[in-house]
């Protein structure tokens, strides 16, 4: 809403300073004995409100059309809502388990994105935030949906030094049943990023690498008291 604010702005203005420059010019045509610099200046003053005009159009739309690819919706959800009916059918005729995803809890919080129809290579996805964070990808078959790809990022109790500082540690499990980016299709691909010598060595990680050390950050979790919330 801001850059649509400041581009009818700038067009305005452009627009302004076009037909005063072109008045100005007229107005000096009629004019008799006025210098050729004046004349020149006036013409110079229309020419240059056109050129901003036209230029700053064309950012104008630019960017229109870039807002209209990308958009997207969003809404808030609850897993025991009905609209999140669809998405969790989907969701159980994979097993999930087997691929290395945990259950959803019943408290998560939930984002549900559409984007723009044909816009990117999934037309639901939802955000889902509890213990970890995860992102789960659907494609659109008449009435329902199908589960194509998602990702899950458990964050540990540790940090290590990067080239942004000091960090999370995290595991990430991601499978791609369809192709969303560079992901490896139909296998399930683990990430550690951490200075644990358990994983960090290893270049390529399965699920029995990593589920003792998940285990031990989950038992680490259960005994962390849970902060009081202040209402």
């Amino acid at each position: 809403m801001g850059i649509c604010c400041l581009i009818t702005w700038l067009l305005t203005a452009s627009l302004l300073t076009l037909i005063l420059g072109a008045t100005s010019f007229v107005y000096r045509l009629q004019r008799p004995g006025q210098t050729r610099a004046v004349l020149l200046s006036a013409a110079v003053a229309a020419w240059g409100g056109l050129i901003f005009f036209l230029l700053v159009g064309g950012i104008g739309f630019i960017v229109f059309s870039a807002q209209q690819y990308y958009v997207m919706t969003f809404q808030d959800a609850k897993l025991s809502d009905a609209v999140m009916q669809p998405f969790l059918s989907a969701m159980n005729e994979v097993d999930r388990v087997s691929l290395g995803f945990s259950p959803i809890p019943p408290d998560a919080r939930i984002k549900i994105e559409r984007p723009r129809e044909g816009r990117l290579p999934y037309d639901v996805m939802l955000h889902i935030y509890a213990d970890t964070s995860r992102t789960v990808a659907f494609r659109k078959e008449d009435d329902s949906y199908r589960w194509i790809a998602e990702q899950e990022v458990h964050t540990g109790p540790h940090k290590y030094s990067s080239v942004d500082g000091y960090l999370d540690e995290q595991i990430i499990i991601t499978y791609h049943k369809e192709s969303l980016d560079a992901t490896s299709l139909n296998k399930t691909v683990i990430i550690y990023l951490g200075d644990d010598p358990r994983l960090k060595r290893k270049a390529e990680l399965t699920l029995q690498d990593v589920q003792p050390v998940l285990d031990e950050w989950r038992l680490m979790r259960s005994k962390t008291p849970t902060p009081t919330k202040t209402p």
